[in-house]
């Protein structure tokens, strides 16, 4: 049996996860809340899950978890080089983490799924996304967990490694609401 098959915390993940459109966290803060309640597309999600322990790769091939991060605020993002939305929204990503990355926030940008036409790291170089790291899931079994077949899509972590909410599809990252909720996050 794996671990997608076992009544893990991964599966609890996935559980709540799948119904996160809408819904509001009854732990979050209520300045939070508040916050990212002004943020147009962004979900609150039920219970703030834990990130899970699953591996993917970073541009070496090196294996990589997202609890390697924990004490960090992320922006997890899951694009691919053929998804037009993702090539839009990737370049206001690697300013955000040139802005403000840092050892309290990171953004996570994943190649998840199969890359048609360019390699990520070519696609990344080609685009000067240089702020950004690159992290490969070629399966894309976190975008699977994470109960998403919508690309982009983007999770919101804070530091404490609950999963607050997120995006599905295409979100306006420059706006004023969703830079509020980073900044939140980051000097809370």
């Amino acid at each position: 049996m794996n671990a997608l098959q076992r009544p893990t915390a991964v599966t609890s993940v996935l559980i709540l996860l799948l119904s996160w459109a809408g819904a509001t966290s009854a732990d979050s803060d209520s300045a939070f809340r508040s916050v990212a309640r002004d943020f147009v597309g962004f979900s609150m999600i039920s219970n703030a899950p834990p990130l899970p322990d699953v591996k993917f790769n970073d541009g070496a091939l090196r294996p990589v978890s997202l609890l390697d991060f924990k004490g960090k605020v992320l922006l997890i993002n899951f694009w691919a080089t053929w998804c037009t939305p993702c090539v839009r929204e990737l370049p206001v990503l690697n300013d955000i983490q040139r802005e403000l990355g840092s050892d309290r926030f990171q953004v996570v940008a994943i190649a998840s799924g199969q890359q048609v036409g360019k390699k990520p790291t070519v696609f990344l170089k080609e685009h000067e996304l240089e702020a950004l790291d690159l992290y490969l899931d070629p399966h894309a079994r976190l975008m699977t967990m994470f109960g998403s077949k919508t690309l982009p899509t983007t999770l919101v972590v804070d530091r404490h490694g609950r999963i607050l909410g997120g995006v599905r599809g295409e979100a306006n990252w420059n706006a004023p609401e969703a830079r509020a909720v980073l900044q939140h996050l980051i000097t809370e």
